[in-house]
């Protein structure tokens, strides 16, 4: 599996500290997300999941989530916090689920580490028709 190394030096063995240090997502971005296809009963896969900062929102909206996470430290704590997530080990460029599966992909804070050529086809891949992409940061409001 390619795992950009610099995110993995950065964020492999650091899973509690990215946690405590990273902040949630305010009720707007998720606003954005349910117009793009989240809502109960939506299947979204939550790519580079991280520890779940996101995820949390999608479980809370309704969604079926399956999180793909490459880094098994983050993996992990997710899995602990997050039973209700199928959580998977996978990249942007190899996702592990069938094609024409998911209403909406989401990608918080990740979509920068991707190949971007070969992520946006599998992401193609595995959306149902219709389905959408939602990429989103954090901001420093300064």
């Amino acid at each position: 599996m390619n795992i950009h190394e610099t995110a993995s030096k950065a964020w492999g063995e650091s899973a509690e500290v990215y946690e405590r240090a990273r902040p949630g997502y305010p009720p707007e971005a998720i606003d954005f997300l349910h117009e793009l296809g989240l809502g109960p009963d939506s299947d979204v896969l939550d790519l580079a999941a991280g520890t779940g900062k996101l995820t949390r929102a999608l479980i809370a909206a309704g969604a079926r989530v399956t999180a793909v996470e490459p880094l098994f430290a983050m993996r992990q704590m997710l899995q602990q916090r997050l039973p209700e997530a199928t959580v998977m080990e996978g990249t942007a460029e190899k996702i592990p689920v069938p094609d024409g599966s998911m209403n909406l992909v989401t990608v918080a804070q990740a979509f920068h580490w991707f190949e971007a050529d070969a992520a946006s086809r599998e992401i193609a891949r595995v959306l149902k028709r219709g389905g959408g992409l939602g990429a989103i940061w954090h901001v420093r409001d300064e």
